[in-house]
């Protein structure tokens, strides 16, 4: 893995589905990671909070059931620690790309997938990881050595105009050369005045004829004396570079001018120059391209690693922005060119941007483009940016398979509700002819009961197989057509009227499963107890949205209800009105009306996690209240 080790790597996985979890622990650990599974958002950020071990990578699942989301968790870890995340979802539609990109730049794994996608997709993520950690580093010490040297020469200036040292003059008359303190201990002599020919040996030999020519040059052609040049100290030997400017006035036939010692300078440049050459050779050994853009004459330093991932060799490509310009796709030109507005206007601290360029065979290969301001004028406008391109055409071709992938799932989806629908449909003729065979009537009532139940699921997967969206089931039809079909099945239905009043409500399928149950359930015991000796009357169900704050939450009230005898309890009470409730372990019923039906509405409401209330009046009827929330809906989850 370009040098980096994945053996002891440590992964959080955030997963609130637990055989999930535990199956891609399994996968993980078998690649030889180690891996820590937190069940929720909250768990996850306070497992990184206390710093219990550290973590190399988390892999986050998008939809974590109640409370934060897999976003949410991500920004509070992000917010405290940078740790490289990737995201785990069920969907590939652009709003939940979007999504997960605005927090993490480590991409998103689309579960169901298979395994070499999820590891391929990890290694990818540390891959990116170390390159930005290596970037990340060099970049910084780019910045921190160039701030040296910026400190170094205003130092320097700021000491020569506070001495006013560094000043020669050449009298040519008399061949004597004369200088400041500055001047003297720049060149190592002890006294103000000196004879030209002992100074000329101080300079090194080779640069003699360059300051002699430059010297005739200046008193006979008025050109500019302006040379660098090495000297060796007289009283230390040491070697020191030299910068030297230098006037000449005619009239005294004199030569004056100024020296400085830029021996620190050239050593700065030099290990600067030392240093660029370690981050590039560091970047395009990890397989980037770097540029340098110097913004206002458009000049561009192209790496031979940038001008490899897209086919050229090192001089096919000149050093001027138009080289890059012109081989942008022309359907990504648009958003570089809004990507980069941003970045030059101080809109964006980073330059990023996917985009394609065409190669040299003509064909078109994408890469990750990014930057970040260097140097600055002294208005503050941008004049040098540094950035790199990473070759991503593997992961954009793995992510358009991804989403072939997932077209075909949807259709798999939709035939396996094509199959679960015609096998529930055969189970419940089975019940239907089996209750229609047996001569006792309690036998046949249970099996009427049991195909009432295989309606309630029935009748949700033909929804499912008819809809357009997979997602969501509209709870006025769902119900509408679940107690049409039990009074069709109950002997003596059409002696009892039904009224309903249902809130059109979107409810998703593995919500609607448990409460298509309950109310069976609450609507078969109605025909069953509340009209005895074949007496006429009324059930009324209800659905109402009591509280939201969106459209896919909020608290949703249930209501069945009819005008029967009601509990023989209620006769009992002094108000005449028993009441009781009946959810999971919290049920108030005597265990003598503990029943199948009863047991089966307790268990389901303690799994929606809500409420179920019963009031019943001495010959008047009863009531029965169930109210549950909302599950998040599936465009905020995987």
């Amino acid at each position: 893995m370009d040098g980096i080790s994945l053996l002891g790597k440590s992964i959080l996985l955030v997963e609130d589905e637990a055989l999930v979890a535990l199956a891609e622990k399994k996968v993980l650990e078998t690649e030889g990671y180690q891996v820590t599974i937190a069940a929720n958002g909250e768990t996850a950020v306070e497992f990184v909070r206390n710093n219990h071990y550290p973590v190399d990578l988390i892999l986050m699942d998008i939809d974590l059931g109640k409370g934060m989301d897999g976003t949410e968790a991500a920004q509070e870890i992000l917010n405290y620690k940078d740790i490289p995340i990737l995201f785990l979802t069920s969907h590939t539609e652009r709003e939940y790309i979007l999504k997960a990109e605005k927090i993490s730049s480590y991409g998103f794994v689309v579960k169901h997938t298979g395994d070499l996608v999820l590891i391929a997709s990890i290694q990818m993520a540390f891959r990116l990881a170390e390159a930005n950690r290596k970037i990340a580093r060099e970049l910084e010490e780019r910045i921190r050595v160039e701030e040296a040297l910026r400190k170094s020469e205003f130092q320097l200036q700021r000491a020569e105009l506070a001495s006013k040292s560094g000043n020669w003059e050449l009298d040519l008359s008399k061949s004597i050369m004369s200088g400041s303190q500055g001047a003297e201990k720049i060149y190592g002599l002890n006294g103000s005045s000196f004879q030209y020919e002992m100074i000329k040996n101080i300079p090194l030999p080779e640069y003699r004829p360059l300051m002699d020519q430059a010297l005739r040059d200046l008193i006979q052609n008025e050109k500019p004396y302006d040379i660098e040049f090495q000297i060796r100290s007289a009283d230390t030997g040491e070697i020191k570079d030299i910068h030297s400017v230098a006037f000449y006035d005619k009239d005294k036939k004199i030569v004056f001018g100024v020296i400085q010692d830029i021996t620190s300078l050239k050593k700065a440049e030099k290990a600067l120059k030392e240093n660029e050459l370690l981050w590039r050779f560091a970047l395009e050994g990890a397989g980037h391209g770097v540029w340098d853009w110097k913004i206002p004459s458009g000049e561009v330093y192209f790496s031979p690693q940038w001008k490899a991932i897209i086919g050229y060799r090192d001089d096919e490509i000149e050093n001027r922005l138009e080289e890059w310009e012109k081989r942008v796709h022309p359907e990504d030109m648009p958003q570089v060119l809004r990507a980069l507005d941003d970045f030059l206007n101080d809109r964006v601290e980073v330059y990023e941007c996917e985009h394609r360029l065409r190669c040299k065979d003509g064909t078109y290969r994408w890469v990750l483009d990014r930057g970040k301001v260097m140097e600055r004028s002294a208005d503050g406008k941008p004049i040098r940016a540094i950035g790199t391109h990473t070759d991503i055409t593997e992961r954009m071709e793995s992510e358009e398979r991804i989403r072939n992938l997932l077209k075909e799932k949807e259709l798999l989806l939709r035939e396996t509700h094509h199959r679960i629908l015609n096998n529930l449909s055969v189970i419940r003729s089975l019940l239907s002819l089996q209750a229609g065979e047996v001569s006792s009537p309690e036998a046949a009532a249970s099996l009427r009961e049991a195909q009432g139940r295989v309606d309630s699921m029935r009748i949700l997967y033909e929804k499912l197989f008819r809809s357009q969206n997979l997602k969501e089931v509209s709870a006025r039809s769902y119900f509408s057509d679940l107690v049409e079909d039990v009074l069709n099945i109950f002997p003596g239905g059409n002696r009892i009227s039904l009224k309903l009043e249902l809130e059109d409500v979107s409810i998703h399928p593995k919500q609607l499963v448990p409460l298509g149950i309950i109310v069976n359930e609450l609507l078969s015991n109605a025909l069953k107890y509340a009209f005895p000796r074949r007496k006429k009357g009324e059930i009324q169900i209800q659905l109402s949205r009591i509280s939201q704050d969106t459209p896919h939450n909020g608290k949703i009230r249930i209501e069945v209800s009819d005008n029967g005898v009601g509990f023989p309890e209620a006769s009992l009470s002094p108000d005449g009105v028993y009441r009781a409730i009946f959810n999971g372990g919290n049920s108030t019923l005597p265990q003598e009306r503990k029943g199948f039906g009863i047991e089966l509405i307790s268990v389901l409401t303690e799994q929606i996690e809500g409420t179920c209330q019963l009031e019943s009046y001495a010959g008047k009827g009863s009531r029965i209240i169930l109210e549950f929330f909302l599950q998040s809906p599936p465009d905020e989850g995987a």
